[in-house]
């Protein structure tokens, strides 16, 4: 499979520890180590941060083509806390250099050179008017081009137009259970024991998706694709730092969805990763496809539900 990521590459702050991130950047370098081509298109500053980013994107396997370096802003960055249930919530510092990438001629006919299958966007960096016009301009010139939009709500950075807009031209979208229940809220959906269910319908037939999953930490996932709607539970792994832990599930879950796995399968793939990711620290922390597979042996996980080779 072949992935173009659209977005922010950053740096997390974390007190004194400084780890390099961004959604895009940590779903690419996961789906990478499961044997997949994926490049970024994005933008660093021409500084310190910009240079070790360079540096650092080159060793976790993702194509840099598409990285731009700009004069007009520092490189991205966030400043990051720790709820009391172990939640990361983070400040974007703004301006940002990846809010100045460029997508001139040369770089669209690159693109259409690389060939991706997939698009993955996000809100984040689509926040930015002329960043989404041309987003959504690249994937109007390329009709076989499917798009995997992960929601990723910022505090101050979207807005329900946004959203929508970006869910038209997805034909996966992924979000979180706090996110669920933001965008729920907003289309009146909830107060009720079933307000899961009925915003995954209701979300998956108004935009004409293949398929919307919201992932629910320690609970599994929520799936709903054509007339199939469940929630897949995942392995009981206690949760050392939950950050990237989003990003390795979605890339978990494209993965399989790509490769044909059933609903099912998709769903323990993708809890799978975000568990294992989520017992270490940092985003983009290391794993390897053969320490997954020891760690399937030890939960019982049918072969079926196994990590492909690389």
């Amino acid at each position: 499979m072949r992935v173009l990521s659209i977005g922010e590459v950053l740096w997390d702050h974390c007190g004194a520890v400084k780890t390099i991130g961004g959604a895009p950047l940590n779903f690419s370098a996961h789906l990478s180590r499961l044997g997949n081509t994926v490049a970024i298109l994005s933008a660093v500053g021409q500084d310190e941060f910009g240079q070790k980013a360079l540096e650092e994107i080159g060793k976790l396997g993702v194509d840099r083509r598409f990285l731009q370096s700009t004069r007009s802003a520092p490189t991205g960055g966030t400043r990051v806390t720790t709820g009391q249930a172990g939640e990361p919530s983070s400040m974007i510092i703004h301006p940002a250099a990846y809010e100045y990438a460029k997508f001139d001629p040369a770089t669209v006919q690159e693109v259409c050179r690389f060939a991706p299958d997939w698009l993955y966007i996000g809100t984040l960096f689509h926040s930015s008017p002329h960043l989404l016009e041309q987003t959504l301009a690249l994937r109007q010139s390329m009709n076989r081009l499917r798009v995997l939009y992960d929601v990723n709500l910022r505090r101050d950075n979207w807005n329900l137009q946004l959203v929508e807009r970006l869910s038209h031209y997805a034909d996966i979208v992924k979000m979180n259970e706090s996110e669920a229940r933001t965008l729920a809220d907003t289309i009146n959906i909830g107060g009720h024991q079933s307000w899961l269910n009925e915003f995954c319908c209701a979300w998956l037939s108004r935009f004409n998706l293949e398929c919307i999953c919201i992932s629910l930490g320690s609970a599994g996932c929520a799936i709903a694709a054509g007339n199939t709607a469940c929630v897949i539970p995942c392995i009981p792994i206690s949760p050392v730092d939950a950050l990237g832990a989003g990003d390795a599930f979605c890339a978990g879950f494209l993965h399989a969805w790509h490769h044909g796995w059933n609903v099912y399968e998709t769903g323990e793939l993708a809890n799978f990763l975000g568990r294992v990711v989520a017992t270490k620290s940092g985003a983009i922390p290391e794993w390897s496809v053969e320490e997954c597979r020891l760690l399937q042996e030890q939960f019982g996980i049918p072969p079926l539900i196994c990590v492909p080779a690389s």
